[in-house]
């Protein structure tokens, strides 16, 4: 304010009234200016009429000391005039929706726009509960059960916790065999003749390697038989079976006169009698003529009887006999398959030799032509006294993911919808080997995203590159044999820049493959650490289960289509799941759960309300135990309560106004105030009816308790409150989630507006935004305009409370998705995606003013930089700038310079100091993929790395 030219001196000052002074508020302030004065404008404008010349009575009064009666009365007033206008100045604050500070004042004006404060909301979850069973008497075990809703569950609370209380929203039917069924483990093994693995049951089947094997198999039309040679067996514990590899011995199967199929060990491999004698001398006339030759076949050998070189009494009548000899044609080996029909045990005497021998008398003969002689016997192999084996189920070797969930069982009962709860361990991994390449710098492939090449290699042959891994914050982690990782997402094989899913067959088919692809794996490192690889199948091995493997598990459900959902053969049910299972399992952990029902947090609570009077207009009450639950649905404001008023036992309906109700129709509206209590209020008989007269003929039916305090983590609700006969525990396999506390003054000023702009309709492309922000359970929603490459649809990017990343198939975002389809346009195809979370880290030099404290200075720039990059203070996409966080840390009093010496997101690594920060928004991939907005926060384990220098 200019000085007056007329009192340059200052000699006049105090003379003129200083009140009321005048006032002046720009738009947006949060915060305006409604006082006309203050203690010392005040004092001087009585004072100044002490000297107008209209009060002609006081020009006596020339005194303006302090003790003067007169000016001690005007100081008093003077007083009274900045306290009155304190208090309005903030009561004219409280009055504006932008300005006001206290809670109570934006919940009374929100109810001018009909809206009301966010009551919190309560934390969901489903629970797994298991029934007694009896493993030895199962007639005896409990029979189906249902869960009626209200099924009450406590958590068992960590440090610093208090326990919470969940209950059951569904009432289900459990069954003693859905406790713990097991994924599909093996299937029909089936037989061939040039197969080359055989799986038989038993650990200790006495097979060894070089033993021949028969297997004979159906072709339909007859049964056809093979040998094949054991050139490995491997005894499974774990799976009480035995892996037999084998070796081709016949080249092509030959028919036999069998009467099923089946799998038998040749235990004897003999010889036919005659193979080791001497040639035959030749004598003319009685005398040596120093030659020999070869025997001629006795009389006796025809094609259907053989002689063993030696007598073997456990070659039995109808048992197998194979004969491998040369073709005595062609002088290639072939092979008879024969059944037994006769045996003979007897003492033989030819080709210059005796011995015991047994004699087999066969239903197929065996190869010779009218030249044939001794020799073809020599080069001939009997395999006799077969012992049959037991084939086994093929074990499915590879991990349980994907769409589709078979059972290891028939399982009766299920129906399309209801959820699972599975759980399991990871997949693990081992690599074998390391590919070698000839003169290469990079990596075969450079796709888009891949990883970088590896560091200056030498231009030279034959160099082993190793398999890198690729960490998601950045880092590269070089592998080598030996390194074991968990698989973390579906393999996907890579050809060109193509990446293609495999099923969970199709992975365990490449890794035999003797082409094996090149794949793609997800996965974690020791440290917990994820990221992906690019590796040949040839080069990993699938890795057993081990007891210190970590359990996870996750909710699915069975889809909803009837009719496809559920399919069962003979053996098992096979269903397919509404959304693919989000981790990769060891098949022999995996265990499904189906007594599984939804449950929210809260407490039921029943209380009578009072005694109604119909004399009594607009009659209310109190609930007695706040605060009331609210749990999450496809509504405009995405919740409902779970309160239930009944009055002579019939239940009234809440609406949220009077207005516009009859005399006659049996409402109530609920106020909540400032510290949570919910009151109900009846109409008046012209807007709604009033209560009848009774005697504590109304009653309330509700739950209490919510926010934050729900988020219980996974396998947390372990108490059961209510124990129905036959129950015997309970889990929750997912972490509880959509929970929020009551909304703050804050979130109000910006929420409340947002209601009269979407009217409950999502039109714009605004509405979509404004819609999905005051949605119970979401704290952040940005929407923008995409382009799939088809057509535009709206993209949602949106986050929980307190920066809680909300599960994409979870109870906030389906109902969300429900409550859009319901209130938007129909003809808007839209996506909604829970955010990414981005983070920045600095590393520096501060340098404090020595006249300042250096700890309290750091602590200072913690805390501001803390509020000024935490969740609540930034939008999705909004980039960092080097120049504001220097800014920001210079302002800081007793901060003389700053010298950063890293400025960078965390999953970068080069270069370490970039001047402007950006976060990701929505935009479509090079793969296909179109990825939700980020939000770029520090790091506060950064802030440590700040020193202070003085």
């Amino acid at each position: 304010m200019s000085q007056d030219v007329r009192n340059e001196c200052g000699c006049c000052a105090g003379i003129e009234a200083a009140t009321p002074g005048l006032l002046f508020n720009r738009p947006g302030l949060s915060a305006i200016a409604y006082r006309v004065g203050t203690y010392q404008t005040f004092r001087q404008s009585l004072q100044a009429r002490l000297s107008d010349s209209r009060w002609t009575v006081l020009r006596g009064l020339r005194t303006r000391d302090d003790d003067d009666f007169t000016i001690a009365l005007l100081d008093a007033w003077a007083m009274t005039g900045d306290i009155l206008t304190f208090y309005q100045e903030r009561i004219a604050n409280e009055s504006y929706l932008r300005t006001a500070t206290e809670r109570l004042s934006i919940l009374e004006q929100s109810r001018l726009l009909g809206y009301q404060l966010g009551p919190g909301l309560a934390a969901a979850t489903h629970l797994a509960f298991t029934l007694e069973e009896h493993p030895g008497l199962p007639q005896q075990a409990v029979q189906p059960i249902t869960l009626a809703i209200g099924t009450k569950v406590q958590s068992v609370p960590g440090p610093d916790e208090q326990p919470q209380t969940f209950e059951t929203i569904e009432a289900i039917q459990a069954r003693t065999e859905w406790n713990a069924l097991r994924a599909q483990q093996t299937a029909s093994q089936l037989l061939s003749w040039n197969m080359t693995e055989l799986w038989v049951a038993g650990t200790n089947v006495g097979l060894t390697v070089g033993e021949v094997l028969l297997i004979v198999t159906d072709t339909g039309s007859g049964f056809e038989a093979s040998i094949r040679r054991v050139t490995g067996v491997m005894s499974h514990l774990e799976r009480k079976s035995t892996q037999v590899l084998l070796a081709t011995l016949s080249s092509s199967a030959g028919t036999i006169a069998a009467t099923r199929p089946g799998v038998y060990v040749m235990r004897t491999i003999a010889s036919p009698f005659g193979h080791n004698a001497p040639l035959q001398p030749q004598y003319s006339s009685g005398v040596f003529q120093g030659t020999f030759s070869e025997w001629a076949l006795d009389a006796s050998e025809t094609v259907t009887r053989i002689t063993l070189s030696s007598r073997n009494d456990k070659i039995l009548k109808d048992s197998v006999v194979v004969v491998e000899q040369d073709d005595p044609g062609t002088g290639s080996r072939i092979w008879t398959f024969a059944l037994v029909s006769d045996v003979v045990h007897r003492s033989v005497a030819r080709y210059g030799i005796a011995g015991n021998g047994t004699q087999l008398t066969l239903s197929a003969g065996w190869a010779k032509d009218a030249d044939s002689k001794l020799d073809l016997l020599r080069t001939m192999t009997i395999a006799a006294q077969n012992e049959e084996l037991t084939p086994a189920a093929l074990p499915l070797l590879y991990p349980v993911y994907g769409e589709e969930l078979s059972f290891d069982q028939l399982v009766d009962g299920l129906m399309p919808g209801r959820p699972l709860a599975v759980s399991g361990t990871r997949q693990r991994i081992r690599i074998t080997a390391v590919p070698r390449t000839s003169k290469r710098r990079r990596l075969p492939l450079d796709l888009p995203g891949d990883v970088p090449s590896p560091p200056d290699l030498p231009d030279v042959p034959d160099i082993e590159l190793p398999p890198i891994l690729m960490l998601d914050s950045g880092e590269v982690v070089f592998l080598t044999v030996g390194d074991m990782l968990s698989l973390v997402a579906p393999p996907m094989t890579v050809a060109g820049s193509v990446l293609t899913a495999l099923t969970p067959s199709e992975f365990g088919a490449a890794l035999t493959d003797s082409a094996p692809p090149l794949l793609r794996l997800q996965v974690m490192d020791r440290d917990g650490q994820i990221g992906y690889v690019n590796i040949s199948a040839g080069a990993i091995e699938m890795l057993p289960p081990s007891d210190a493997d970590d359990t996870v598990s996750e909710i699915a459900f069975i889809d909803e289509a009837i009719g496809t959902s559920i399919a069962q053969d003979r053996d098992r049910t096979t269903v397919q799941l509404a959304t693919a299972l989000v981790n990769v399992y060891a098949r022999t952990t995996v265990r499904i759960n189906a007594n599984v029902a939804a449950a929210t947090h809260g407490e039921s609570v029943r209380e009578p309300l009072g005694s109604g009077d119909a004399a009594v207009p607009y009659q209310h009450f109190t609930l007695r135990q706040p605060p009331l639950t609210y749990v999450g649905a496809d509504t405009p404001d995405g919740s409902t309560s779970t309160l239930k008023v009944y009055v002579n036992e019939v239940l009234w309906e809440e609406v949220p106004f009077f207005y516009g109700h009859g005399p006659t129709e049996r409402i109530y509206i609920t106020r909540r105030d400032d510290e949570g209590r919910t009151t109900i209020r009846f109409g008046d008989g012209i807007t709604g009816a009033r209560l009848p007269t009774g005697q504590n003929n109304v009653r309330a039916e509700y739950r209490k308790g919510t926010g934050l305090g729900g988020l219980v983590r996974a396998g947390q609700l372990s108490l059961l409150m209510s124990r129905p006969l036959g129950l015997k525990g309970v889990l929750n396999p997912e972490a509880a989630e959509g929970a929020e506390d009551p909304e703050s003054r804050d979130d109000a000023r910006t929420n409340a507006p947002l209601t009269v702009l979407t009217m409950e309709r999502a039109v714009s492309l605004q509405d979509y935004e404004d819609f999905a922000r005051t949605f119970s359970g979401v704290a952040k929603a940005q929407a923008v305009w995409v382009w799939d490459g088809r057509k535009r649809s709206i993209f949602l990017t949106v986050a929980g409370p307190d920066g809680e990343v909300l599960t994409e198939d979870g109870s906030v975002i389906t109902k969300l998705k429900e409550s859009l389809r319901t209130y938007g346009d129909p003809f808007v195809a839209f996506t909604v995606k829970p955010y990414r979370q981005a983070w920045f880290e600095i590393d520096g030099t501060v340098t404090i003013d020595p006249e300042h404290v250096s700890n309290v200075v750091m602590d200072a720039i913690s805390v501001d930089l803390g509020q000024r990059y935490a969740f609540e203070a930034r939008a999705f996409g909004q980039p960092v700038a080097l120049s504001e966080v220097i800014a920001a840390i210079q302002a800081v009093p007793g901060v003389v310079a700053v010298d950063l010496d890293r400025f960078a997101r965390t999953d970068h690594t080069l270069p370490a100091i970039q001047p402007r920060l950006i976060a990701d928004r929505p935009a479509m991939g090079a793969d296909g993929v179109m990825p939700a907005a980020e939000l770029l926060l520090l790091d506060p384990g950064s802030l440590t790395q700040l020193k202070a220098v003085q």
